[in-house]
């Protein structure tokens, strides 16, 4: 089984969730990302393997990463990609950011690199469309019909994809 997460930047979300991914508003969306990843697996066969696929953006991308890092450590049936849209997406970062980034990536048991060279909007829809192709399940974490995340949504439906969407705006 292959799931993997597409949301909002901190910035495309409420004011509570910001750039700390430790406070409240990320803790409860973790939650809601932890629940769901446990109740997809149980449709799995057994001792299927479950690859969680993070597409390594800042906001959703990276709390997706930490719980499947969390999942992982009970799981030896759990696998953690990192699909980058292109290398150096975490350049113009904090440095707080691409150290944790760079630790993400060192950890996670696949890494793949979808587009070659640097920086083009379209290289993100490029990652986007590489995770739903190959997942049977994407978890969206959106709260407007606009962005990258909601394109990739309407991706995922056309092409008869599993989506469990997650209203942040819920969750306060």
């Amino acid at each position: 089984m292959i799931i993997s997460i597409t949301g909002h930047r901190p910035n495309g979300l409420p004011k509570q969730y910001g750039y700390n991914l430790n406070n409240e508003a990320w803790s409860k969306i973790k939650e809601y990302i932890e629940v769901t990843i446990e109740e997809c697996y149980k449709y799995a066969t057994q001792n299927e393997e479950l690859t969680l696929v993070s597409g390594m953006a800042l906001g959703v991308d990276t709390a997706f990463w930490e719980v499947a890092a969390k999942l992982r450590k009970n799981n030896p049936n759990i696998r953690i990609e990192a699909a980058l849209p292109f290398v150096g997406q975490e350049k113009k970062w904090t440095e707080k950011s691409q150290k944790q980034y760079k630790k993400m990536l060192s950890e996670s048991d696949k890494v793949t690199t979808v587009s070659e060279g640097g920086f083009a909007t379209y290289k993100l829809m490029s990652r986007n469309r590489y995770m739903v192709n190959k997942s049977d399940i994407i978890i969206a974490v959106i709260c407007k019909e606009t962005g990258g995340t909601a394109q990739c949504v309407k991706y995922a439906k056309e092409h008869n994809k599993v989506v469990i969407e997650i209203n942040p705006k819920n969750i306060l």
